[in-house]
């Protein structure tokens, strides 16, 4: 008993610790170290691994470009499946059932942000695998990136950090990068936050060099519809860890241009200081 009772206070503990970093970080960042981040008339290509990243990273984003009538698309790379499995007191679900329950979660998240059905694509790549895909799986999912990416021009392109400490986040940097190198588009290339404040304590896995180029956009006005996207994906708020969601309901979302070396448009290199 003592030692259950142990476990569980370092487990709380630990979660504490972790949301006061990931507050602190993000808001440091947002406060010091960040222009502001204009929105603009482009169309705007939102990808997200998973059934939910688009809300908690962009949703402010998405919710004011729709307010202003700018053509927005969400592509949602993965199925999504594979969120409970480590999470077998929540009770039996199957994939298929999952699978579905998170699709239209997204569908209804996106519908309060302004988006209708026909401007989201579920690619159903293996959950928890896109760093594994062989070559013709992986070439068939850049393509039919790249595919999306053609209808728009010039296009606004938010992705993952390709330091996001998710090994799905990280792999989806990859695929957009080799499908915007086929894509004949125009475009600006932006990243956004999930994992890496929560698991990258500064210093030691996130390096300040990770958090140049940092924009803030703040989201007074849209946070309330955020909130409800966020709310909408029930399935998730059981899995995900204590406190994580508390920082997607500030006022702000910060995006991040690439640096050091990172292809911004058409070869165009951005390198950008804090």
């Amino acid at each position: 008993m003592a030692w259950t009772l142990f476990k569980q206070f370092r487990q709380s503990m630990g979660a504490k610790i972790r949301r006061l970093h990931a507050d602190s970080l993000c808001r440091w960042v947002a406060d010091v170290c960040s222009t502001p981040h204009a929105l603009s008339h482009r169309p705007v290509l939102v990808i997200a691994p998973h059934q939910d990243d688009e809300t908690l990273g962009c949703g402010g984003l998405i919710a004011m470009k729709r307010d202003l009538g700018v053509p927005v698309s969400v592509v949602f790379v993965t199925n999504g499946a594979n969120s409970h499995s480590d999470r077998p007191d929540l009770g039996t679900i199957t994939s298929a059932e999952l699978i579905d329950t998170r699709q239209r979660e997204a569908v209804n998240a996106l519908e309060i942000l302004g988006l209708p059905r026909s401007d989201i694509h579920f690619l159903n790549a293996p959950d928890g695998m896109l760093d594994e895909l062989n070559g013709p799986d992986k070439q068939a999912l850049i393509d039919r990136l790249a595919s999306i990416m053609g209808h728009g021009r010039p296009l606004d392109v938010y992705v993952p950090h390709r330091k996001d400490r998710h090994k799905d986040h990280e792999a989806v940097w990859d695929l957009v990068h080799d499908a915007l190198a086929r894509a004949d588009v125009e475009y600006e290339l932006y990243q956004y936050l999930i994992w890496m404040p929560w698991r990258s304590p500064i210093f030691w896995k996130c390096a300040p060099a990770d958090l140049r180029g940092a924009q803030c956009l703040e989201i007074n006005g849209v946070l309330d519809r955020k909130i409800r996207a966020i709310d909408a994906y029930r399935s998730q708020h059981s899995v995900l860890p204590p406190g994580f969601l508390g920082r997607f309901y500030e006022p702000y979302e910060v995006f991040f241009r690439p640096h050091n070396g990172a292809a911004n448009g058409h070869g165009r290199l951005s390198v950008q200081r804090c």
